[in-house]
C-alpha cells in the first residue's frame, strides 16, 4: 500500500467512526428536548429513588451501560439532571411577568401625562411582586426534570432524522 492510500484509509475510518456513534434522545411532541451521546456524563434518578451517575459507555435499544458497569433500563429512569433538558416556559409565568411589568409601565406613563398622581404605591408594589413570581416561574429550573407523560426515550443512530453530528 502506498502512503496516499494509507492516509485515505485512515481519514475514511475516522470519518465513518463519527457516524457510528449512537445517541440517546428524549422526544416530546416530536422535538428533541435532550440529547446524550456515548461517552457523555449522565446523572439521573431511578424510580426506586436512587441517584445514579456516570459516563455512558454503550446505548442499546432499551437500556444503557454506564462506566460503573451498570445496565440501566430506560423504563426504570424517573428523572434526569435538569440543566440539560430544554424546558419551555409556562404560559402562566409569562403572563404574570409581562402583566406585572405592563401594569407598572402604564401606571408610570399615566403619572407622566398627569392623569394620576406620581409615585410608587401599593398597586405598583403588588404588580412588581407578580412580575417577580412570573420571572421565578420562567427562569428557575429544578435540579432534576421528570421523565413523564409524553416524553419518549429513544436510541438513534446516524440514519435517524433526529441525529445530530456536531455538538
Amino acid at each position: 500500500m502506498t502512503l496516499s492510500s494509507r492516509l485515505f484509509l485512515l481519514f475514511f475510518l475516522i470519518a465513518v467512526s463519527g457516524y457510528g456513534q449512537k445517541q440517546l434522545v428524549f422526544l416530546k411532541n416530536e422535538s428533541v428536548i435532550a440529547r446524550f451521546t456515548e461517552g457523555e456524563y449522565f446523572k439521573f434518578k431511578l424510580k426506586n429513588k436512587t441517584i445514579k451517575e456516570g459516563y455512558i459507555m454503550e446505548v442499546n435499544e432499551f437500556s444503557m451501560i454506564t462506566a460503573n458497569i451498570d445496565t440501566i433500563s430506560f423504563l426504570s429512569i424517573d428523572k434526569v439532571a435538569g440543566r440539560r433538558i430544554k424546558v419551555r416556559a409556562g404560559a402562566l409565568g409569562k403572563a404574570l411577568l409581562y402583566g406585572g411589568l405592563g401594569y407598572i409601565a402604564i401606571d408610570q406613563l399615566n403619572s407622566l401625562v398627569g392623569s394620576t398622581q406620581s409615585g410608587f404605591d401599593d398597586s405598583d408594589r403588588n404588580a412588581l411582586i407578580l412580575a417577580g413570581v412570573g420571572a421565578g416561574m420562567i427562569y428557575i429550573k429544578p435540579r432534576y426534570q421528570k421523565v413523564g407523560r409524553g416524553v419518549v426515550m429513544r436510541t438513534i443512530d446516524y440514519n435517524s432524522s433526529y441525529y445530530k453530528l456536531d455538538r
